[in-house]
């Protein structure tokens, strides 16, 4: 089933890790799901473990790991597929708005005060990008996203509001 508060933002899984092929979404709920894009559109995991509604996901580094941000400031980098944290980082005071992942492990998350955090693929912070003057919110990957031809069907999806992923 699905999420059951909005869904925020959404990331797709890189092809290796993912097939068929799937996306991570993140929701008010307090929950990261995976989903399967193809045929049913189905959750096939939920990953549990935020105290705050999730606003942002990412994949780092490994294609094994997904990062996720939540309004407290909390950052939980996963193991998939087994769905357990690695770590778990107390990122920011105030709340985590956007997150993007690099190759090297590296990760970056933007907060509600108008901070941008560099991280180490360990977890530490490396450095403090200043000068936004509100939100930092929404981000795209740092690397080129890999495509996949799934089945020689063009797949797509539709984010609702109501917290429901829908293919077409």
């Amino acid at each position: 089933s699905g999420h059951t508060a909005g869904v925020v933002c959404l990331c797709g899984l890189p092809a290796g890790l993912a097939d068929p092929a799937r996306l991570a979404s993140g929701s008010d709920d307090r929950t990261v799901r995976l989903w399967e894009v193809t045929g049913e559109c189905a959750c096939v995991q939920v990953l549990e473990g935020h105290e705050a509604a999730v606003y942002g996901v990412a994949m780092v580094g490994l294609p094994s790991r997904l990062g996720s941000a939540a309004q407290n400031g909390e950052v939980i980098i996963w193991d998939l597929p087994q769905g357990t944290p690695l770590m778990k980082i107390n990122a920011h005071e105030t709340g985590v708005y956007s997150m993007t992942g690099a190759p090297s492990g590296r990760f970056f998350t933007g907060c509600y005060d108008g901070m941008v955090r560099a991280w180490s693929a360990q977890g530490r912070p490396v450095a403090d990008l200043l000068g936004h003057t509100g939100v930092v919110s929404g981000s795209e990957p740092l690397a080129t996203p890999v495509r996949k031809k799934m089945h020689g069907n063009s797949v797509g999806w539709i984010l609702c509001g109501c917290g429901v992923v829908l293919c077409v």
